[in-house]
């Protein structure tokens, strides 16, 4: 089917069927790497003596565009833009939208994943020797890439073997802030590839502070200093495990992994054929090669699930305790590597506390009546039957799989109050209660340090100083920024209750991030707007939350005058109304909401004046 749209498309720029008599077209062929994210990939080429046809799909959440510069390379020859086609399936057909480069495209969302667009793009650039063996896309110096296009349907070579990790035991855990490298190669490397992409958060504070260094080659390292485990994903499809004090190697075959990732199953395996897309080396190499396993033996593992909104919460506790124990026997039967073995119990046992732990939240967000989720909620309990069945809390290699403080209210209600994991989760609730108290813009006195675990005391006080620093200068300043603290209430009525508390002014409230642009967008835009309607009395009003890092979010305030609230995540997602940012709402003097309005758009900052000079007249 996909190889017949290839040659349709194909035909409908070309003009006739007869002119590909002599064409070469592939459909689905491989590629070495794009940097697209998987936003972009390749459904079909065709080269014929009248012009190349490139075949992209396009995911894309939100609009997207290509530069005017766009255009193709083959054997160190450029071949310019022609025309282009876009369509988009739907009702059983292709349906044509409209396209052209530097233009937002009105694509059409996927039916079930809203603001997802996913489209079909057929490009026509100046005719290819059909003697290419591969051919590169670029939209611009800096935009979407496709390097390395095979021409003849065959894949890259695969150019690695699988490891042999023989009776490799997983390490005890001892709590210790130190350094951790992750080094590697990536093979079949080209400079247009640019930098590893990599995602990286630490586990306390959410921020980038992993180095990665990289030559020519391709050769690169990642150096992260961390008092815990971290996770640093590659190409954002492999997690690798960094543990203080340890280095690992990672071997990247970059044509194979961009197969695993783009193709389906058997085109896939056809380009790894006994090779593998990368390969683990060091203390830690059996565990992260079991992460990434995409034929696990537990995706074998069917059991019914309860339909959470329906079920008690002793049906939904039996359903998780006997997915454990399936998992369980799976592991014990597949796995002769202690370390993957071993690391994989305990996966499966943190995967059981956590799912049983978050069921008010779980049936909270399965159920939309408050008197439901509260009847439901109330059945709850964290005594479990079978806490004392677990090894989790008795074994201190537990931290390797236990990245937060939330499991440590279930080992006190069971009794697990002893041993290194509880020690372990007691020291990193301490660590979570330092970040929550940093992050509420209260900084830690010196004092204090002293009761602070010595493995995550250097992670925190940079950012308890970078804090520090920035509140004294907002304090010293002559701002009219006010930082305020949430009132104590339930989701549903804070936005209300903010709004209550300025009762009679008109209210403006903002809820934004500093990482969203349309959000910082809005902002600029309303500026003008905002500093008119605060003269005549109007209150504005900016609320945000955890996402947006304590220091960068005093930094960016510092120009935004108004009154700024910073709440936890899990308030902010019980907020009613609340899908996406920005979102803006008006409140008349009397508390009354007399606008709602979500994303950003630059006809609003006049929509938004007419209604709050409306309602202060």
């Amino acid at each position: 089917m996909k190889r017949y749209f290839t040659i349709l498309f194909a035909v409908l720029l070309l003009g006739s069927a007869a002119s590909l008599a002599k064409s070469k077209s592939v459909a689905n062929p491989y590629w070495l790497y794009d940097n697209s994210n998987e936003a972009l990939s390749v459904s079909g080429i065709t080269l014929d003596k009248n012009a190349a046809i490139l075949t992209l799909r396009v995911i894309s959440p939100g609009e997207w565009w290509l530069a005017k510069t766009l255009h193709i390379t083959a054997d160190g020859k450029a071949f310019a833009y022609r025309s282009g086609r876009l369509f988009h399936w739907q009702n059983g057909a292709y349906a044509e939208l409209p396209f052209a480069p530097e233009a937002k495209n009105a694509s059409v969302e996927m039916k079930d994943y809203p603001n997802i667009h996913s489209d079909s793009l057929v490009l026509c650039f100046d005719p290819v020797p059909t003697s290419a063996s591969a051919i590169d896309f670029a939209e611009s110096s800096d935009g979407w890439q496709i390097l390395g296009i095979r021409t003849d349907g065959k894949p890259y070579p695969s150019s690695l073997k699988a490891a042999d990790f023989g009776n490799a035991e997983l390490p005890a855990w001892t709590p210790v802030f130190a350094k951790s490298v992750l080094s590697g190669r990536i093979i079949g490397y080209r400079p247009a590839m640019g930098k590893l992409r990599y995602y990286y958060r630490n586990s306390l504070t959410g921020k980038n502070d992993a180095k990665l260094s990289m030559d020519s080659l391709g050769n690169f390292s990642i150096t992260v200093e961390s008092g815990m485990p971290e996770t640093v994903w590659i190409y954002n499809s492999v997690p690798a495990l960094l543990v203080p004090g340890s280095n690992l190697e990672l071997d990247i075959d970059a044509a194979a992994l961009k197969a695993v990732s783009t193709h389906t199953r058997a085109l896939a395996q056809k380009a790894l054929g006994d090779g593998v897309a990368f390969r683990f080396s060091g203390t830690y190499a059996p565990l992260c090669s079991v992460r990434n396993d995409e034929d696990s033996p537990l995706n074998s593992i069917s059991i019914a699930v309860p339909d959470i909104a329906k079920s008690d919460f002793r049906t939904y506790a039996d359903y998780l305790w006997q997915k454990y124990q399936a998992k369980k026997k799976v592991i014990n039967a597949s796995y002769g590597n202690p370390q993957q073995r071993d690391y994989m119990d305990l996966l499966s046992q943190s995967s059981y506390v956590g799912d049983y732990i978050k069921y008010p939240k779980s049936v909270a967000a399965a159920l939309k009546d408050s008197a439901k989720v509260a009847a439901a909620v109330s059945q709850f309990s964290l005594t479990d039957a079978h806490a004392a069945e677990l090894g989790l809390f008795t074994d201190s290699r537990a931290a390797y799989v236990l990245k937060n403080s939330d499991f440590l209210d279930y080992a006190v209600a069971n009794g697990l109050k002893s041993g290194k994991t509880f020690n372990y989760l007691t020291d990193l609730k301490r660590a979570d209660d330092i970040v929550a108290q940093i992050s509420n813009l209260k900084p830690v006195a010196e004092a204090e340090w002293a009761s602070v675990p010595s493995q995550f005391v250097p992670v925190l006080k940079p950012l308890n100083d970078t804090v520090q620093a920035k509140v004294s200068l907002l304090s010293a300043s002559k701002s009219e920024v006010n930082i305020c603290k949430a009132p104590s209430v339930a989701p549903a009525a804070m936005i209300k209750t903010i709004a209550d508390q300025y009762k009679g002014k008109v209210v403006f409230i903002d809820f934004w991030a500093t990482w969203c642009g349309p959000c910082r967008m809005g902002i600029v835009g309303m500026k003008d707007i905002e500093k008119e309607m605060s003269a005549k009395g109007v209150v504005f009003v900016y609320v945000t939350n955890e996402t947006s890092p304590s220091d960068v979010w005093v930094s960016r305030i510092q120009s935004m005058p108004g009154e700024h609230y910073r709440i936890s995540n899990d308030v902010w997602h019980g907020l009613p109304g609340i899908q996406g940012i920005p979102h803006y709402f008006i409140f008349d003097k009397s508390g009354n909401k007399v606008a709602d309005q979500e994303g950003w758009d630059t006809e609003l900052p006049a929509q938004f004046k007419a209604i709050m000079e409306k309602a202060l007249n």
